[in-house]
């Protein structure tokens, strides 16, 4: 089409392609000319926030530095999934001007655009001596994680620091109210091999908990089926008086990611959705702190009754 002149060369752009050659001149006057129409004071430096557009997809980023460039805005073209290199760089590009960074993305709404776009920014908290990140704010989503160190207290207090930060980087508009739809407490606890013996899920279940299932005679049988028996049990129930709140359980055989070990994984969480989610507003954060302390209420002892206590002692329980 371009080449039969029914839209323009420059309506399609091809940066993967480029020529490199350093820029030389005829004489110092033209060299001072030159550099006198690049000079831009930079309006940024003196703001109390810096600010990046993201752009998932090269093409398109001609177009927005259209824009980006008129307000001296950085475009990071992430093209996709970012390498970590890109992705190093550009925060310690952050890390390097010590004020809140406000980060626009523009990518695709589809599996791919989404999953990238969180990539940026759970990567953004990684760092060598933690292999996943404290917290993690993405597409539509807020988090904040602990290790197996874990006690509620601290906990509780790392979630409400990060829940601050959220709101006091959030633009202040009307039209675009911060409004949660779901928050969840949840526990993932791992149950290896190594520690607790057999972990075909029905002996486990029969040694390690105080679950009573009482199995038809078929599935003990040895000589029908092998001991080893993997699979997974759910639970779920609407907490009372709370008909958008619930409580689920998940118990499941698995292995470790890392090294390949057999284990048992119990998912604990409870969740709320509209209109049970506390409302978020940074000068009090009553109800968010009620909706933790009933979430932990419920999950903390639950977890200490599912249990046995000969299990729990290999454990380091958290307050």
């Amino acid at each position: 089409m371009r080449e039969a002149g029914q839209i323009p060369f420059g309506w399609i752009a091809d940066n993967t392609t480029w020529m490199r050659k350093p820029a030389t001149f005829t004489g110092i006057e033209q060299c001072l000319n030159s550099t006198s129409h690049f000079y831009r004071r930079n309006l940024w430096a003196a703001m109390p926030v810096y600010v990046e557009v993201w752009c998932e997809k090269d093409a398109l980023a001609g177009v927005l530095m259209q824009e980006t460039e008129v307000y001296d805005v950085p475009l990071m073209v992430a093209k996709g999934y970012a390498s970590i290199s890109f992705l190093h760089s550009a925060a310690k590009t952050i890390e390097a001007k010590g004020k809140p960074a406000h980060i626009y993305h523009f990518g695709d709404l589809d599996p791919s655009g989404v999953d990238a776009a969180r990539g940026v920014v759970r990567r953004f908290y990684k760092t060598k001596d933690r292999p996943f990140p404290i917290m993690q704010i993405g597409s539509g989503i807020f988090a904040t994680n602990e290790s197996s160190k874990y006690d509620w207290r601290p906990f509780k207090k790392q979630a409400e620091q990060g829940i601050r930060a959220l709101l006091r980087s959030y633009p202040k508009l009307d039209f675009f109210a911060l409004k949660p739809i779901h928050i969840e407490l949840r526990y993932i606890d791992a149950f290896p091999a190594s520690l607790v013996g057999n972990v075909a899920l029905f002996t486990f279940l029969e040694k390690q908990t105080t679950l009573k299932i009482a199995l038809p005679q078929i599935l003990t049988d040895k000589k029908v089926l092998e001991p080893d028996a993997e699979g997974r049990l759910g639970f779920r129930a609407i907490l009372a008086g709370r008909k958008q709140s619930q409580l689920l359980i998940d118990l499941a055989s698995g292995k470790n990611a890392d090294t390949g070990e057999d284990i048992v994984r119990l998912e604990t969480k409870v969740i709320s959705l509209r209109p049970d989610v506390p409302t978020l507003a940074s000068s009090s954060f009553r109800a968010i702190d009620s909706w933790l302390e009933k979430a932990h209420e419920i999950t903390s002892p639950l977890f200490k009754q599912l249990i046995k206590p000969e299990t729990l002692a290999n454990y380091r329980i958290g307050n």
